[in-house]
């Protein structure tokens, strides 16, 4: 009888045992080729075409060229961590990539570079389509990289894993469309949008006096990370001709200053100007710093995926942020100010770009780059910029800084000498750029 009862006994734990292996949920794993984490290259190299290709593209303005990189982080993270488990998905966590894509086959073996370099390239490739022959450089730079990781695998391992890239790429490639403005380029200055007129308000101004604004609805595009991001503005600007107002005090120091610039002072306008060089761009500029910082200081791939995505994405949705800003604030620009109430005659150092005043959208971008740099790096990081090195209209083509907040307010200031920007609205472009950074920087992309 005991040994009935001791059988029974058996049979309940055996039972029990099946019972909740039956219940647990069994989590497939993937056969693949481990990433080289000591390499970034895949990485900064599909970025460095990008900024390659977007001044090859008529129309490609910093927020469009904003918009592409945006999807280009989109297909290089979203294919790269299937090799970093510790980085979890974007989809339909990111207002971004409310979408789901395309999932391995926990049958089939990838190589996780291979699949991350076809992704990349169909989204860079259908990106900067308006680049007219560059756009052969994405086969040459993907047909490089493809012939690197597929050394010692199978035939099947490579093309399980092209298979599956071009299918996550042509998926984030399809889901951009959805955003309205795959065809933005063309019509940076919609013929339906009526310009608002009164004392105060934006108009064409010198020395281009291009007559319209340049896209007025961006400040509505759809945002990467979080649609909910509360804009807050640290100051204000009200327009006013009295000689008293905080707006004429303004406009009078940008007039004496930048009439009466040293040679010195005409030279770093010269490294800062947009409308001289497209690696002068704000957008360029720090992303061009971002991939020579990647490669110096030899960050590994993840935190190099990490950095350029960040960095990316804080920039579209600057600009988005900042277009909302300028077309509701719609002020003139200090330039038509001073022609209006100080000096009828007089000519910037710099053109302004054909938008409203407030905020400044250079100095949101180079706040935000330096912050999301110095989380990276340190904020007491001293360097040398080299990302000038291949133009040919500067004498001095590379300059040190301390720090990514020297160069950050050294340049977003220059704007007070280039006749560009009232203080106040570097002042609150800078703020906006520095929340926008947190913003960023917070937003979890590992389970760490």
């Amino acid at each position: 009888m005991k040994c009935f009862k001791t059988y029974v006994s058996g049979l309940y734990v055996l039972f029990g045992v099946l019972l909740m292996a039956s219940c647990s949920k069994e989590v497939p794993t993937v056969n693949s080729s481990s990433l080289d984490l000591a390499d970034n290259a895949l990485v900064r190299e599909w970025y460095d075409l990008s900024l390659q290709l977007i001044p090859k593209c008529n129309g490609y303005s910093e927020p469009i060229a904003a918009r592409s990189l945006t999807y280009v982080s989109y297909a290089m993270y979203e294919s790269l961590i299937f090799g970093l488990p510790s980085y979890n998905s974007l989809q339909l966590r990111a207002d971004g990539l409310k979408t789901t894509l395309p999932q391995p086959d926990h049958q089939k073996e990838y190589n996780w570079a291979i699949v991350a370099n076809e992704a990349t390239a169909f989204v860079v490739y259908n990106m900067y389509l308006p680049s007219g022959i560059n756009i052969l450089k994405v086969d040459e730079l993907k047909n490089n990289f493809n012939l690197k990781y597929s050394s010692g695998l199978t035939t099947e391992v490579v093309s399980n894993s092209v298979e599956l890239g071009k299918s996550i790429g042509r998926a984030i490639y399809k889901y951009s469309l959805t955003d309205g403005q795959n065809e933005a380029f063309l019509y940076n200055y919609p013929d339906d949008y009526v310009l608002t007129s009164g004392p105060g308000q934006w108009i064409p101004s010198s020395p281009d006096y291009e007559p319209k604004p340049m896209l007025p609805y961006w400040g509505n595009v759809r945002p990467t990370i979080n649609d909910n991001l509360q804009i807050s503005l640290s100051k204000d600007l009200q327009y006013s001709t009295s000689p008293n107002s905080t707006i004429y005090a303004e406009a009078l120091e940008v007039y004496n200053l930048s009439q009466n610039l040293t040679t010195d002072q005409k030279e770093s306008l010269e490294y800062w100007n947009r409308y001289m060089d497209s690696h002068a761009t704000a957008l360029c500029h720090n992303m061009l710093l971002t991939i020579q910082l990647v490669k110096e200081q030899q960050l590994d791939l993840p935190k190099t995926l990490e950095l350029m995505v960040r960095m990316s994405f804080a920039m579209h949705d600057a600009y988005v942020a900042t277009w909302n800003v300028k077309y509701k604030m719609n002020l003139l620009r200090v330039s038509t100010y001073i022609k209006q109430n100080i000096s009828r005659f007089y000519i910037p150092e710099m053109a302004s770009m054909p938008v409203p005043e407030f905020v400044s959208e250079s100095a949101v971008i180079y706040s935000l780059s330096s912050e999301i740099l110095a989380a990276t790096f340190g904020h007491r990081f001293p360097y040398m910029d080299y990302t000038q090195k291949d133009r040919k209209d500067l004498r001095s083509k590379q300059r040190y800084f301390e720090s990514f907040e020297q160069m950050s307010k050294e340049a977003a200031y220059s704007d007070i000498y280039a006749g560009v920007h009232f203080r106040s609205s570097i002042d609150a472009g800078y703020d906006l750029g520095f929340d926008i950074a947190q913003h960023l920087i917070k937003f979890p992309l590992t389970s760490k």
